[in-house]
C-alpha cells in the first residue's frame, strides 16, 4: 500500500486490473428501506446516492463536494485482502444513483475514480487484523473443514468488532463531473448525547435472511432518532428495540449520512442487539473527528 500524507489519509492500491461494470442492478428478493424509516418521496436527501462497484454489493454514500463522495471504508475495502476493491482504485469505475427509487440504467451514472482516501489508522489496523486472522485460520487448516474455517473466520470478525475501534470512513474522489447531483455540507462539531439526528440510506427493510414477496430496487429512506453516547471513533443512536418508532440500520445503509440540522455529522455503520423482529437496539455511526478539518 502506498501512503499519502495529505490530510491524514492514506491511499490504498490493489493489483491493477480492469473491472467490468454494469449499470443494471438485478432486483432483490426482499423489500428495501431503512427499518422503521420513511421513503424520501420528496427528494429531500437527493445528495445521498446508491453506490455500487458492479459486484452486487450495494452501499450508500453522500456527495459532499463537486467531485467527492463520503461513505464507509468497509464499502470500498476487500475485507479478506485488506486492499481497495479494484473499482475504487485510480481509474476504476463505480455507478451511483441519486434517484429516490432507481428503476433501471437511465437512473444511474458511471463515474471514473481519481482516488479513494481512507484514515491511515484504519488501514494500519486492518492490516494487523488481517494478518492475525490469517494466522489463526492457517493454524486450524489441517484439522478444520472448509465450512468450519468459514465459521471461524466469521467468529473472529464478529468478536473483534473492528469498526467499533477504528474510523470506518472513506472519501471517493471522482474524475467524472456529477453536476446533476446536489451536495450536503459537513458539520465537524462534536456529536453529543441528546442530539437529534436523521439517518439516510438505501438499505433493506429486512435483513437478507427474511423472505418477502416484495421485489423492488433499493429506495432512499430516512428516519429520525437521538444520540445515546459518543466516543472518539463512533456515536450510537436509539433504534427500534430501545425506542419504538426509531429507525434501525440495515445492509445497504452503510456509508449513508447521519444528519444534524441538515448537515452531515456521521456515516452509517452497523447495529447492536439485532432482535427477532429484524430491528436493533442501537445504531453505530462513525463520527467525523477523523476527517481533515
Amino acid at each position: 500500500m502506498k501512503k499519502d500524507d495529505r490530510k491524514g489519509f492514506s491511499k490504498a492500491r490493489p493489483e491493477a486490473f480492469i473491472l467490468a461494470l454494469t449499470l443494471w442492478l438485478a432486483p432483490a428478493g426482499f423489500g428495501f428501506a431503512l427499518i422503521g424509516g420513511k421513503a424520501d418521496n420528496a427528494d429531500l436527501y437527493a445528495a445521498v446516492v446508491l453506490l455500487s462497484a458492479g459486484s452486487g454489493d450495494l452501499c450508500s454514500a453522500t456527495k459532499i463536494d463537486s467531485h467527492q463522495f463520503l461513505t464507509s471504508a468497509h464499502c470500498v475495502i476487500d475485507g479478506k485482502s485488506a486492499v481497495l476493491k479494484a473499482a475504487f482504485d485510480a481509474g476504476g469505475r463505480i455507478v451511483v444513483s441519486h434517484t429516490g427509487v432507481p428503476r433501471g440504467p437511465a437512473d444511474f451514472s458511471q463515474l471514473e475514480v481519481q482516488e479513494t482516501l481512507l484514515p491511515r489508522s484504519y488501514l494500519e489496523a486492518l492490516n494487523r487484523f488481517t494478518t492475525y486472522k490469517a494466522k489463526r485460520i492457517a493454524a486450524r487448516r489441517k484439522t478444520f473443514s472448509d465450512d468450519q474455517l468459514n465459521l471461524l473466520e466469521h467468529a473472529i470478525q464478529i468478536s473483534h468488532q473492528f469498526s467499533a475501534r477504528f474510523p470506518d470512513l472513506a472519501i471517493i474522489r471522482t474524475r467524472t463531473s456529477t453536476d446533476h447531483i446536489p451536495t450536503l455540507s459537513l458539520d465537524l462539531d462534536p456529536v453529543r448525547r441528546g442530539d437529534q439526528v436523521i439517518l439516510v440510506g438505501f438499505g433493506c427493510e429486512h435483513p437478507p435472511h427474511n423472505n418477502s414477496t416484495t421485489s423492488v430496487y433499493s429506495r432512499r429512506t430516512w428516519g429520525q432518532t437521538e444520540v445515546i453516547r459518543a466516543d472518539s471513533v463512533n456515536f450510537y443512536s436509539y433504534a427500534k428495540l430501545m425506542r419504538d418508532g426509531h429507525p434501525s440500520l440495515c445492509p445497504g445503509d452503510s456509508g449513508g449520512p447521519v444528519l444534524r440540522n441538515g448537515r452531515v455529522v456521521g456515516v452509517n455503520g452497523t447495529v447492536y442487539g439485532l432482535g427477532p423482529t429484524d430491528a436493533a437496539r442501537s445504531n453505530m455511526s462513525a463520527n467525523l473527528s477523523n476527517l481533515p478539518k
